[in-house]
């Protein structure tokens, strides 16, 4: 009884240590990656301007771009740093064969962007795991793909001395308390439940978005991007956003003709910024975890009257 006590502690350990590499360690190799790519000061502007990437991001998303100027990288997990440079820097950190093909990245595919692409299947293969007990086997093979993978972003990074290579062999024989290894446990279970919200097919939750009207006393306006309309499920984040050219102008949100009153439920945004010498306005309508009673046409007010 005791020996079949330890091999299920033992087997149970093996689980927290790839839920520290998914939650902690590779999205530490990422975040040196992206250091190649984005400055931290820029960072939050040059994702404001990429319109693809601006309706994908969620609100938790923009709080971590907002504070990268002072907290750097940090607390920028896989799937948002993936899409990030996917976004903004498509060609030159592409996987070989293209992004989310089909098949893993062949042994030979040792680009950034294969890479990017093994750690983004890793972390969704560790959280989606239905068991939880991992051999000694299993594990080896998972430190081999991180060990791999920490060797040639360290040479990508420009780091010396073997140092991502030596925090996936520390990370792999370094005891592990109680309290740590319950933690990551934990954070690995939320990780589940999220995911199973997000994609639980309750029902489908449609936001009709009415096209936007602009006033004669707007001042010279043009549209760049109008609202579309959208199906989603409930329980994720959605953001609504419409961009415009010209100077700023009062704007007004409306669900159903009448005018939204925010809380944390919904949010919105208005940013600024300059495209090619263009003056872009880029109107958001965020819901972090939108629900069936936000439902409804939703319509974009500039100016003083519709």
């Amino acid at each position: 009884m005791s020996a079949g006590g330890g091999t299920y502690v033992s087997h149970k350990t093996h689980y927290a240590r790839l839920g520290h590499a998914t939650q902690h360690l590779l999205p530490s190799f990422l975040q040196e990656v992206l250091l190649q790519f984005e400055n931290p000061n820029q960072i939050y502007i040059n994702c404001s301007r990429n319109r693809s990437l601006s309706r994908r991001l969620k609100p938790g998303d923009w709080e971590r771009l907002k504070h990268a100027v002072q907290k750097g990288y940090f607390d920028f997990d896989i799937p948002l740093i993936y899409s990030i440079l996917r976004n903004l820097h498509e060609l030159d950190a592409q996987p070989t064969r293209g992004w989310e093909h089909p098949i893993d990245p062949l042994v030979n595919e040792i680009e950034i962007g294969d890479d990017m692409e093994r750690c983004r299947r890793v972390r969704n293969e560790i959280i989606h795991r239905g068991n939880t007990r991992v051999n000694d086997q299993e594990l080896n093979k998972y430190f081999y793909v991180f060990r791999t993978i920490a060797d040639r972003l360290e040479k990508f990074c420009r780091k010396y001395n073997n140092e991502f290579v030596l925090e996936v062999d520390h990370l792999k024989t370094c005891c592990m308390d109680e309290a740590t290894e319950l933690k990551y446990l934990d954070d690995l279970t939320d990780y589940q439940e999220k995911d199973k919200e997000n994609e639980s097919k309750i029902s489908d939750l449609e936001l009709r978005l009415s096209a936007i009207r602009i006033t004669g006393s707007s001042g010279d306006v043009e549209i760049i991007e109008t609202l579309q309309d959208l199906k989603c499920v409930e329980g994720v984040s959605v953001t609504l956003q419409c961009l415009l050219t010209g100077p700023e102008h009062q704007a007004k949100w409306s669900k159903d003709g009448k005018e939204i009153l925010f809380d944390k439920e919904v949010t919105r945004a208005h940013l600024c910024f300059l495209e090619k010498d263009v003056n872009v306005q880029a109107y958001k309508l965020i819901f972090p975890k939108i629900k069936q009673a936000e439902r409804g046409t939703y319509t974009l007010q500039v100016g003083d009257q519709r």
